[in-house]
């Protein structure tokens, strides 16, 4: 009630749903939507072999899928759903998740990569005024999120490569690019995939501005010395 909006030089009266750009919409949308995908899963959990959502992404596997649209639809009677079936794979967050040659063996969908056709990878540029580990962080967390998220070698590698040649475009030295390409290798992907336990630090954080002036005063050595 009472949300206006501008787009385009026009003004607008929101008359249904919740109020857009509230802090908590998101919240309020994920519960009433977890109440609607309770009773969905329940009447098909002798289809549905695996049901994941984040927000108002869904994936399921489900057998068989036959008419299995049509029967799940009075569910969803409030939502705008774009169902896409595909027997060999689909595009699910940042993934694409398929029957890759393990599939037929061992019964395991592999994964790899999925980079929106709209995506304009505005990096962060290295002209931007930060410290230099902030781009060697990125690059080299970026290529672990490629591993982790890819089932074979050569599809890592297709991304890997076109992330640098990207980041090239963004300014980005050669000399940073390959270190951070040598942080992680594929061979550590499983144990990159093992829940690891986060070690606490008992220390005592200083906040400041970061600028020129605070990087030639050698903040981190004064503090040490005289904290």
């Amino acid at each position: 009630k009472n949300n206006y909006f501008k787009f385009n030089n026009d003004y607008y009266l929101q008359t249904d749903g919740t109020a857009m750009g509230v802090s908590f919409a998101v919240s309020y949308a994920n519960i009433y939507a977890h109440s609607k995908e309770i009773l969905f899963i329940s009447r098909f959990k002798s289809q549905i072999l695996l049901y994941r959502r984040l927000v108002d992404d869904i994936f399921m596997v489900i057998s068989p899928p036959c008419d299995f649209i049509h029967q799940a639809a009075p569910f969803f009677l409030s939502f705008i759903i774009d169902w896409t079936v595909d027997p060999h794979e689909r595009d699910f967050l940042d993934l694409t998740i398929f029957k890759g040659p393990r599939f037929l063996s061992q019964g395991i969908l592999d994964l790899k990569i999925y980079q929106k056709p709209m995506n304009a990878y505005t990096y962060l540029p290295f002209t931007s005024f930060h410290p230099l580990k902030v781009f060697f962080n990125l690059v080299a967390n970026e290529i672990r999120r490629y591993i982790t998220h890819s089932s074979s070698l050569t599809d890592f590698l297709i991304v890997r490569d076109r992330l640098i040649q990207r980041l090239r475009k963004r300014q980005y030295p050669w000399k940073i690019l390959l270190q951070a390409a040598e942080v992680y290798h594929f061979k550590q992907r499983t144990q990159l995939l093992s829940k690891s336990t986060k070690k606490t630090l008992d220390r005592v954080v200083f906040t400041t501005h970061y600028d020129p002036l605070t990087k030639s005063l050698r903040m981190s050595k004064v503090l040490k010395q005289h904290w």
